[in-house]
């Protein structure tokens, strides 16, 4: 992608968010740096990931409220099976649609994800820490 060298990162993850390419192809062209990470973006890539991966609907509602609560965020959720509502109760009370596509059956990543939305829950990950975690899990850039 080519941006201007004032065009901060979170500009980039805007622009590319509306372009619509799919978070797995995000990480591995490694357009995202950790410090760029905010709460919001590894709360969206979560949800959006897990429910690639076959999530229920009511799973991960609920459990992805508990993970923005316990980042600080607000949040609701509503599951469909093409789409993905976010509504974050901050300043000013955005809601993001994402259209999801289904993903293949990985049972190994599905666990994976699940875990690291307890290990948030569980506050035991650093925003930064959990964004690395989710990397790994969808084969990133840093995937060992």
């Amino acid at each position: 992608m080519n941006s201007s060298p004032r065009t901060t990162l979170t500009e980039e993850y805007v622009k590319l968010e509306a372009t619509g390419p799919h978070v797995r192809n995000k990480i591995k062209s490694g357009k995202y740096r950790q410090s760029a990470i905010t709460p919001e973006t590894l709360i969206i890539e979560l949800a959006r990931s897990l429910h690639a991966c076959g999530s229920p609907a009511y799973e991960l509602e609920q459990n992805m409220e508990q993970v923005a609560a316990s980042l600080g965020r607000s949040t609701a959720f509503f599951s469909t099976p093409t789409a993905l509502f976010i509504t974050f109760d901050q300043e000013n009370e955005s809601t993001r649609l994402l259209r999801v596509y289904p993903g293949d059956t990985n049972l190994r990543r599905y666990a994976e994800l699940f875990e690291l939305q307890r290990l948030i829950r569980c506050n035991v990950l650093s925003i930064d820490e959990a964004w690395q975690r989710l990397e790994v899990a969808l084969g990133g850039a840093n995937a060992i």
